[in-house]
């Protein structure tokens, strides 16, 4: 039986270092080759969260239609194409049904739609969906709304997080 010391591998494991141990990314796409460029990647995960696109608009913009139509200042066009986690908020003031929805390239995700209407007497809600969407490179992620009657958004945010 012969048997291998690890005295006997030292010249081999001194001479690794993680930039020059071979990696393959094909499944994660972590780095570019090597274990190095993988942890770093990671690492920038970690510092600095996941990537992820955000826009917010205080400017009111007012509806009175039932035909869905773009929310002003509602669109992300992610240059890297995926799945995203979209999550949407605003503030309402109105006394009627409001809708919003999530479309992804111009195509309405039925599953995101909401509606809410504050008490009467035009008080302020908050009406708010996610979904997950999945969209190619420079696809648009837009919010549409639409109203029963008259209707202001006074606030809104929009994050759409790229996730697996």
């Amino acid at each position: 039986m012969s048997h291998i010391t690890l005295k006997g591998l030292m010249g081999y494991i001194d001479d690794k270092t993680a930039n020059n141990v071979a990696y393959d990314n094909t499944a994660t796409g972590l780095g570019t080759g090597d274990v190095q460029s993988a942890l770093d990647n990671v690492a920038s995960v970690v510092a600095t969260g996941p990537a992820g696109l955000s826009i917010s608009s205080s400017v009111s913009s007012s509806s009175n239609s039932t035909t869905a139509a773009l929310l002003n200042g509602m669109t992300l066009t992610p240059t890297k194409g995926g799945n995203y986690a979209v999550i949407f908020t605003a503030q309402f003031q109105t006394v009627s049904d409001t809708t919003i929805t999530v479309y992804a390239n111009n195509v309405q995700v039925v599953s995101s739609v909401r509606t809410g209407n504050g008490p009467a007497g035009n008080h302020n809600f908050i009406l708010t969906t996610s979904e997950k969407v999945s969209i190619l490179a420079n696809q648009n992620i837009q919010i549409f709304w639409s109203s029963a009657g008259s209707s202001t958004c006074l606030g809104r945010n929009m994050t759409a997080i790229k996730v697996t």
